[in-house]
């Protein structure tokens, strides 16, 4: 499965982009493809994190859901794993990051705070809305949030997400998903996932209390993915409930199976696959009950 890189060539013109892990932009010399890899947090430690196989596992699920979602492929370069995520973009289009759109509409948005101090609005779901209305793509971004809280990924901020714009035709769309890799149980500890199977409050923590999004809705404090959810439900049932569908028809439990088992124990310990699997078949489970009422057995 770990595809070998090694005769890539590090992009020197390639931008670097935002967040806190080290990637390196690289072109295939042959194709001219163009990747960013991504080493995981803690390798030099020998404890590498596994974001780098939450990145992929992300994609495949997004692809089930029919998400457009940048493709990735784990390997190796120089000898260190990591993950490659292939370029979202063609050479007519560009990526205009949401930060850009915020700043345009929001003029004292502090990207620290991730508050503006004219309006004291925090960054929330109607921020972004807001920001984005122009475009008339805000259906398509309430997606967004929506898969988020299905893989639990805790750092959607306003550099991971965009839209993608045609600079011929002018034509945009919301961006294909990337950067999704704090998400999926990836700085679990194998040795910890017995208590967290045995252990019903340390899961409940795991999926519910300590799963919080990004995206705020009204007040400055982070709130729980399935707290955001509800209130996204409340809000905009009709232009979320397609994706809610999606969820209940294409990812059932055994296509999830499929997914995280299909990964060799030297990527993805057994432990965390068995905690993985509790954890989407859950997370599934709550996004259903919140838009229809009813638990799935």
């Amino acid at each position: 499965m770990l595809i070998k890189f090694d005769y890539w060539e590090i992009d020197e013109e390639s931008p670097f982009g935002s967040g806190a892990s080290e990637k390196k932009w690289l072109i295939n010399p042959k194709t001219r493809q163009k990747g960013i890899f991504k080493f995981p947090k803690g390798a030099d430690m020998g404890k590498p994190t596994g974001e780098y196989w939450a990145e992929k596992i992300a994609s495949q699920l997004a692809e089930v859901l029919e998400i457009e979602c940048a493709k990735v492929d784990i390997g190796t370069f120089r000898g260190r794993v990591g993950s490659m995520s292939y370029m979202i973009l063609n050479d007519e289009e560009e990526l205009i990051e949401g930060i850009q759109y915020i700043t345009k509409i929001y003029k004292e948005y502090n990207q620290d705070k991730f508050i503006d101090y004219k309006t004291a609005e925090p960054y929330s779901i109607n921020m972004i809305l807001q920001s984005i209305k122009e475009t008339g793509l805000e259906k398509d971004f309430l997606a967004i949030p929506i898969f988020d809280a299905l893989i639990g990924n805790s750092d959607r901020h306003h550099s991971n997400w965009g839209i993608v714009r045609n600079k011929v035709s002018g034509h945009i769309r919301i961006s294909p998903l990337y950067d999704n890799g704090s998400s999926l149980c990836c700085l679990i500890d194998p040795k910890d996932v017995p208590n967290f199977l045995r252990d019903k409050m340390r899961f409940e923590s795991l999926i519910f209390g300590k799963s919080k999004s990004m995206i705020r809705w009204t007040k400055p404090n982070r709130i729980r993915h399935f707290e955001l959810v509800e209130y996204i439900k409340s809000e905009y049932y009709e232009e979320t409930v397609c994706i809610v569908d999606k969820i209940r028809e294409k990812l059932n439990d055994n296509r999830i199976r499929d997914i995280v088992y299909s990964y060799d124990d030297g990527i993805i310990h057994p432990n965390i696959k068995k905690l993985l699997y509790a954890f989407l078949i859950e997370r599934r489970k709550r996004i259903i009950d919140i838009y229809y009422g009813e638990k799935e057995e």
